[in-house]
């Protein structure tokens, strides 16, 4: 049986195309509907076999139904009508079903990975992995203004290891070169005057990435591993740079890598 992965924000499902272009299994989860119609028919041979399962919920605290914002910059769809219409963005509600994380997680085995890109909700996720018996070896989440909450969380629950990339490009910020790179960032916001950019290596590891993909593998990518106070550390600088240039993130985006060591645990089994 293939390893199971569970790609929370499924969107235009090019993540979720390429877990299983790795072979794993998938569960997909994604609050509009217009784009799990979309995805059903891109992927009905991973459905009809059994490999792919497309959850349309959003996700909050239970089930229920609540008012989503569908965004015409369609990546900021959120519950949260001012992350969907920032930048002066317009927005649509609709009424969508919701569920917890923790209904999902109980509901599948245990997965390798979590994908969490939810616009504003990745903590609830992470408070519900918190209460549960079955946790993945790796999660990757979206940084925002909470990132060094998000951190604390996962570390708490056993995470220990991280990693922050810069999904523009896929280059890692690491507690040596942030400084620079804050630099550099500075020097490009100044020179295209805000203007939002858009770049990415061509391909990596032999794959090309389309734009607004999560790309590769958090375990792909080189380097060292951080604690979890060290990433900390290069999130808050990330921070004050978004403040110092009063740009909300325009422009760039990051995404924060946690694995779980296997550890003994006190029953003797490794988790």
């Amino acid at each position: 049986m293939a390893e199971l992965v569970l790609d929370v924000g499924m969107h235009d499902g090019e993540d979720t195309a390429y877990y299983l272009s790795c072979g794993y299994d998938v569960v997909a989860v994604e609050a509009d509907p217009a784009k799990c119609a979309l995805a059903s028919r891109r992927f009905q041979r991973e459905l009809n076999s059994g490999r792919l399962e497309i959850l349309n919920f959003g996700i909050t605290d239970a089930r229920g139904e609540v008012e989503f914002w569908v965004s015409e910059e369609s990546v900021w769809s959120s519950f949260d009508h001012g992350a969907a219409t920032r930048q002066g963005r317009t927005a649509t509600p609709i009424v969508v079903p919701t569920i917890s994380f923790g209904e999902i997680l109980e509901r599948y085995r245990e997965p390798l990975f979590i994908k969490v890109d939810i616009e504003g909700n990745d903590a609830l996720c992470f408070r519900d992995m918190a209460r549960a018996s079955i946790r993945p070896k790796h999660v990757s989440f979206e940084g925002n203004s909470t990132g060094v909450e998000d951190i604390a969380l996962l570390a708490s629950i056993g995470y220990d290891r991280f990693k922050c990339i810069r999904q523009n490009d896929f280059r890692e910020l690491t507690p040596r070169n942030t400084w620079w790179q804050v630099q550099v960032r500075k020097v490009v916001w100044q020179a295209h005057h805000g203007s939002r950019l858009h770049y990415r290596r061509r391909q990596f590891a032999g794959v090309r990435f389309a734009a607004g993909s999560s790309g590769p593998m958090p375990w792909m990518f080189p380097g060292r591993w951080w604690t979890a106070e060290q990433m900390q550390a290069v999130w808050a600088q990330l921070l004050d740079i978004d403040r110092e240039l009063n740009c909300n993130g325009l422009g760039e985006w990051f995404d924060i890598h946690a694995c779980r060591s296997l550890l003994p645990q006190p029953n003797g089994h490794v988790s």
